[in-house]
């Protein structure tokens, strides 16, 4: 018997008979059954498997006996058992997820994996209300409410068997280049909603409408938005509707993960967008309070973590301790070929503090790798943002340049958001800290949590609906993980 079962059985009238939970005296579904039969059946807008629950099976068991004879107690407890259990699954599923982030190395914590929902579905037993239980089992986050929306949407697309994906000839196609697919493309970009609706162009000319509709596209895809279609923007343009499906499908599983916290305040990174953005309540609908570019790990050997902290404290005018990997893997190298390239890049070497071995610093400065400002989030993979000289970079579509931390474009406007608890922090005396004489660290008066966190689908603040490249390989990790996964 399921832990639900076993809880709910006690709310029940106690004498010498047996209750059952999704049953009535004759055997027949009940209003419960039925209202959560057709909720399983279509469980697939909210970004999970019908299949999964079983659900054409509960349907046809449930066709047969609304019709059929009576059945004895002992079938009617196993399919009470049976439903009870497919009820707990998806309440679960919807709740945190149906994989463990930390089986893919995440480092999330703060929602329970135990998933003890008892209390709302007995709730929805007594009161009726199947369907109210799986929308409280949902994540209270707005990002969460866009994106099935957004699935939604993409269903439907899918479902449209008048328009589809476009196959471009294998070459870069310019401005005002001849284009025989003109006419599907317009389609293809007004379907996904990226060129007005309007007349199909009858030249077969890449036009400066077309243009502005690709441009777009490449905005909502990550790609270099100029309009020019290369290689790249030729492979986003073949990708059919469902596979926008299954992104978004993904997305709601990876926002399943979001850790619940005592405060909805919290600083976000998605590494895929290389954006972060500081939300004064992730429930709410109100634009973020700050967003700027990002730049994280390199995809190949540095990739960002995925990880939740809390931010504690800002440091001014960061010393940079460069990673023992670093010093092996570039500073010696570089030595090598330069002898004076500690002095070139102002690095001294100094004591280990614990070990005592030699080590490589930066000393504080404009040229620092960390810039004038570091802020800090402990956790056992030294992981922290800073800002940096080399700003240059921020002006790219994909910014995975670091060695694991996050560059943030205005390091400024980031700490001045973390210190306004912080009585005096105003922006000037920012700027004096910033470009002062010394390192000094200053703790939040209101730490702040901190989602270093990975999603490919984003629904930006006017409900722009971006799909951003798979950089780090972690959406084919999960959907493979995803398949491999039994049923409830």
């Amino acid at each position: 018997m399921s832990r639900i079962l076993a809880v709910l059985v006690l709310v029940l009238p106690v004498d010498t008979g047996y209750h059952s939970l999704w049953f009535d005296a004759a055997g027949r579904p009940n209003a419960a059954a039925h209202a959560l039969i057709a909720t399983l059946l279509t469980i697939d807008r909210r970004g999970l498997d019908p299949a999964d629950y079983d659900a054409t099976h509960w349907r046809d068991v449930a066709a047969t006996l609304d019709f059929g004879p009576p059945q004895s107690d002992s079938v009617l407890t196993e399919l009470d058992a049976g439903l009870s259990a497919v009820f707990e699954a998806a309440l679960c599923d919807l709740h945190v997820g149906r994989i463990d982030p930390a089986d893919l190395g995440y480092q999330l914590h703060g929602k329970r994996r135990d998933c003890d929902l008892t209390a709302l579905a007995r709730d929805a037993l007594a009161t009726g209300h199947i369907a109210n239980a799986f929308a409280q089992a949902e994540p209270h986050l707005a990002q969460y409410r866009h994106i099935e929306s957004a699935l939604a949407f993409y269903r439907q697309l899918a479902q449209d068997s008048t328009v589809g994906p476009v196959s471009l000839p294998r070459r870069t196609i310019h401005p005002g280049d001849p284009m025989p697919s003109a006419d599907a493309l317009s389609r293809w970009l007004m379907a996904l909603g990226d060129l007005p609706p309007a007349g199909i162009p009858t030249d077969s000319t890449y036009d400066a409408a077309l243009v502005r509709g690709v441009r777009t596209f490449q905005r909502r895809r990550g790609l270099d938005s100029s309009g020019v279609i290369g290689p790249e923007t030729m492979a986003a343009l073949r990708a059919p509707a469902s596979w926008y499906v299954r992104r978004l499908e993904l997305a709601l599983e990876r926002l399943r993960w979001v850790p619940d916290r005592d405060t909805t305040q919290v600083i976000v990174v998605d590494i895929p967008a290389f954006r972060l953005w500081a939300l004064d309540s992730i429930q709410s609908d109100a634009s973020p309070t700050l967003a700027m570019n990002a730049i994280v790990g390199q995809a190949l050997k540095k990739q960002t973590p995925v990880l939740d902290e809390t931010m504690r404290a800002v440091v001014f005018r960061p010393y940079w301790d460069v990673p023992a990997s670093i010093v092996r893997r570039e500073i010696i190298p570089a030595l090598r070929r330069n002898p004076r390239y500690l002095i070139e890049n102002d690095m001294e070497l100094v004591p280990g503090l614990v070990s005592g071995a030699i080590r490589v610093r930066q000393r504080p400065g404009p040229t620092n790798a960390l810039g004038l400002v570091k802020f800090v989030f402990p956790n056992d993979l030294d992981i922290y943002m800073h800002g940096t000289p080399a700003t240059e970079l921020f002006q790219r579509t994909r910014r995975d340049f670091s060695h694991g931390c996050i560059r943030v474009q205005d390091p400024t406007a980031l700490a001045a958001y973390v210190l306004r608890d912080n009585a005096g922090w105003t922006r000037d005396r920012i700027d004096s800290a910033m470009n002062g004489d010394r390192p000094f660290e200053v703790e939040l008066a209101r730490p702040i949590p901190v989602l270093i966190f990975y999603a490919t689908t984003v629904v930006w603040p006017d409900g722009t609906v971006a799909f951003y490249p798979d950089v780090y390989g972690h959406d084919a990790r999960l959907d493979r993980a995803l398949q491999r996964r039994p049923h409830a």
